[in-house]
């Protein structure tokens, strides 16, 4: 049964999570040959392990996403590359070699932007993609607001958008400016894109 740690600020967060078995035990099965390998989105795996989409990487070593991705074709595990990464896909794609990449989108408001990153993501060879569904806003994190701490608003896990030619050209067209020219007001038009505060809908999903 793994264990959850506690976090100071949140009591009872580890307790309610504790109360939960996460490893189902199964007894008197033959483990002298074992086979960890699987089969994933048509992928055959040698273990069903996977990298998560971990993004702003930067702020833990200055390689980045690129390095993880580099490692993860090495060792044959699928790469899933978040859309808050520090990297662009292009980058991390060329990072990852011949391995396997998932895409995971935090789904922008403008169509036309969606489009823009699902393109350069299939291009770059990243052969699934993964929407996550539920963070629609940014969470309230008590840490990160005692210490004033937001990387994304310097900039730091916006090249994803800071990258894509659709975002890009809109900033330009709205602000008359560069991307380069303001990294404060190009995250926070980036945020407003990703983390807008307005949910999607399945029809949405259907469209693209």
């Amino acid at each position: 049964m793994a264990q959850v740690q506690e976090h100071p600020k949140q009591p009872d967060g580890g307790r309610k999570y504790g109360a939960y078995q996460m490893m189902i035990l199964r007894m008197l099965r033959d483990t002298a040959h074992r086979d960890l390998r699987t089969e994933l989105f048509g992928h055959k795996l040698e273990s069903p392990l996977l990298i998560a989409p971990i993004g702003v990487q930067t702020i833990f070593h200055h390689d980045k996403e690129d390095c993880v991705a580099e490692v993860a074709a090495e060792i044959g595990v699928p790469y899933i590359l978040s859309t808050a990464s520090s990297s662009s896909i292009e980058d991390v794609a060329k990072a990852n070699g011949g391995g396997v990449g998932f895409f995971q989108l935090y789904w922008p408001q403008d169509d036309e932007i969606t489009i823009s990153l699902l393109k350069r993501a299939k291009s770059s060879g990243f052969t699934v993609l993964l929407v996550t569904l539920d963070t629609w806003t940014l969470t309230w994190r008590p840490a990160d607001l005692d210490n004033a701490y937001l990387p994304f608003a310097s900039g730091t896990g916006d090249q994803t958008g800071f990258s894509d030619p659709a975002f890009r050209r809109k900033f330009t067209e709205k602000h008359k400016k560069e991307v380069e020219d303001d990294d404060f007001l190009a995250s926070r038009e980036w945020a407003n894109e990703v983390f807008s505060g307005t949910a999607h809908t399945w029809e949405q999903l259907e469209l693209h």
